[in-house]
């Protein structure tokens, strides 16, 4: 399979159990992005930022009223801001703390459905497989774009849709 094949995994979400608020344009997507996981992790050169953020806008669709937030250990957090200075940046040190920062950015679940359609997570890590669970549970579509060797088992299960990013693979496995 091609690196970037968008592979179909279930059809539509069911009924919304939040209705979206008046204002919010319909189809409006909040993207979510683990900048270490989809780098290849920690160790990866700086200059994996902008690939990665070029590809992942190559790969995924994405609409003019989406929103970003951008994940990061805090020693990549102000490079993040250079090559995505319109996202919300969350920044967390420690293991898994660009994770823990961005769960914890979308934990008010009935506030975050009210104001998206779909879920879009940018990461293989199955840290988000509960969060993909619940905003599906909730009728939203949920996404995933990751590299293909980063991609968790059960977080691909969960997805609707999965955009496997065009990126050189890490020499480790994140995705455990």
């Amino acid at each position: 399979m091609s690196r970037n094949v968008t592979k179909l995994r279930r059809g539509y979400p069911p009924e919304r159990r939040v209705p979206r608020a008046k204002h919010v344009p319909a189809g409006r997507s909040l993207h979510l992005g683990d900048i270490e996981n989809l780098m290849g992790g920690p160790r990866a050169d700086l200059s994996a930022i902008y690939q990665v953020r070029s590809c992942y806008l190559d790969t995924v669709p994405i609409g003019e009223d989406d929103h970003f937030v951008i994940g990061a250990n805090p020693q990549f957090a102000p490079f993040a801001r250079v090559f995505w200075p319109s996202a919300e940046l969350v920044a967390m040190g420690g293991p898994n703390g660009a994770d823990i920062a961005l769960i914890k950015r979308v934990k008010d679940v009935p506030f975050i459905a009210s104001l998206y359609d779909r879920i879009v997570i940018g990461s293989g890590d199955r840290a988000f497989t509960e969060v993909a669970r619940i905003y599906r549970d909730y009728g939203l579509k949920v996404e995933v774009a990751s590299r293909p060797r980063s991609l968790s088992r059960v977080l691909e299960a969960v997805a609707s849709t999965v955009y496997f990013l065009p990126l050189p693979e890490a020499d480790f496995d994140l995705a455990a």
